[in-house]
């Protein structure tokens, strides 16, 4: 019998798809974060990673990392069972600017010179030769392998004033264009200020522009573009290491606008600090979006105060759940239904037979700032059509009716896409933590599908 009731599910056709992908490409996304956890443990403090994606079978990634007398720069690849063993590819220098600490990398490939040499990678890295971490200033290496580098030697952007007694420039982020230019993104003590230059051969850079900032003592983490979307992806952190936050700029000016539009804090990690992230990116600097679930990954320093705990972690930002991928629920549990084997050929659809049928998303964090409203396509052949939303808070982090907007599961089985208006409860504040979809409140052993779960600004 559910087999045949399923069958009565009206599809979406080809031209109102092609219409929806139009009204959706024209709204504001809002976004969660998704803790993962611990991608790799050195046993000693880590941070800062670099990540490729697409240079070969295997994900690059290179960080900074504690040596027991000063840091350097680590370098690892993915493998069939985790990543590969550690091995250190910079270091500081006999003497120098950079003879104490190297640390901070930020890797693109490309073609680049140095005295008369080729090269196909660069990696731009803070160095000191303090031990406090003073004076710091940002440095180049040039690599065919990515494992052996060789430096420029003199740092190629340095603070805007004397930093004897400060942190100096340094947490710096670069990409190149198709064209060969290359923008960094880096942060200046003695301003305490974000800026972009740009290079044109990666040694001398020129054009220093003030960039955006939304939060006090703001320092810079990792941009990335979307050739796609037309747009940047940006990370920054708190410059206590306890928070990273997320922005996407509304053009193509990295100088121009940002929005606000995720966190990553120890709400979703469990650990005090969240620092230094760095997106998964394509050799250039375009950001990675994963076929399928549009999932972006970030990687990140985490760990306790101590900075012997700290780790390399990663967490997925998504603006939605489109379960497009056969028996792929996306951290999503459902109750209360039957018949349910989890999305195929890019819809959910399962049985309501018993009250309170419900899916729960997995923990997440978005600031309810970022986005207003929760859009779901559901498709319902139960009698009954009342629907409802809940939601979990940082500062109440469980589901209760206060906590929940209604509305109308369009019943008669067509697909349907309500866009649910969670800022009309006063509660939907702060940091959202779990969203919870009930199509209908009671199921009349009927069939229910949904299509996508999306946050909207």
């Amino acid at each position: 019998m559910a087999k045949k009731i399923l069958q009565k599910l009206v599809p979406i056709g080809t031209a109102a798809a092609l219409l929806l992908c139009a009204l959706i490409g024209s709204w504001h996304s809002g976004a969660a974060t998704i803790s993962q956890g611990t991608a790799f443990t050195r046993y000693d403090f880590d941070y800062a990673p670099a990540v490729i994606y697409g240079d070969g079978p295997q994900t690059k990634i290179w960080w900074g990392g504690g040596t027991g007398s000063g840091d350097a720069i680590y370098y690892a690849t993915s493998t069939s069972s985790g990543w590969s063993t550690p091995v250190k590819v910079l270091e500081k220098s006999a003497a120098g600017w950079d003879s104490y600490h190297t640390c901070d990398p930020s890797v693109i490939k490309g073609a680049f010179q140095m005295n008369g040499q080729a090269y196909t990678y660069a990696m731009y890295y803070t160095g000191t030769y303090d031990a406090i971490g003073y004076d710091s200033h940002i440095g180049v290496a040039f690599s065919n392998d990515g494992i052996h580098w060789t430096k420029y030697g003199a740092p190629v952007v340095g603070p805007s004033s004397d930093a004897s007694r400060q942190y100096g420039t340094g947490m710096q982020s670069v990409y190149r264009s198709a064209s060969g230019l290359i923008t960094m993104m880096y942060f200046d003590s003695t301003t305490n200020k974000n800026y972009m230059v740009t290079s044109t051969d990666g040694i001398n850079f020129t054009n220093k522009t003030l960039l955006p900032s939304h939060f006090t003592n703001e320092h810079s983490g990792d941009i990335a573009f979307s050739p796609t979307e037309n747009k940047w992806y940006i990370t920054t952190k708190s410059g206590t290491d306890e928070e990273i936050y997320i922005y996407e700029s509304v053009d193509s000016n990295l100088a121009g606008t940002w929005e606000w539009t995720g966190t990553i804090s120890k709400a979703t990690t469990g650990k005090v600090k969240n620092h230094n992230p760095g997106w998964m990116r394509y050799p250039g600097g375009d950001i990675y979006i994963e076929s399928g679930t549009g999932y972006k990954y970030i990687y990140y320093g985490a760990g306790s105060a101590s900075t012997a705990t700290w780790d390399i972690a990663r967490s997925i930002y998504t603006t939605g759940w489109e379960f497009s991928i056969n028996g792929n629920r996306q951290g999503w549990t459902s109750a209360n239904i039957a018949n349910d084997t989890g999305p195929v050929d890019g819809f959910w659809i399962f049985v309501t037979n018993q009250n309170d049928p419900y899916l729960t998303s997995p923990a997440l964090e978005a600031p309810a700032a970022a986005f207003s409203t929760v859009s779901v396509r559901i498709a319902n052949q139960n009698t009954n059509s009342q629907g409802k939303i809940y939601f979990k808070t940082a500062s109440e982090n469980f589901y209760s009716e206060d906590k929940s907007v209604s509305f109308t599961c369009t019943a008669g089985g067509g697909w349907y896409t309500h866009n649910v208006n969670m800022s009309t409860n006063a509660k939907w504040t702060g940091t959202i933590t779990g969203i919870r979809v009930d199509p209908v409140a009671e199921g009349t052993v009927a069939a229910c599908g949904v299509d996508f779960i999306r946050l909207i600004k």
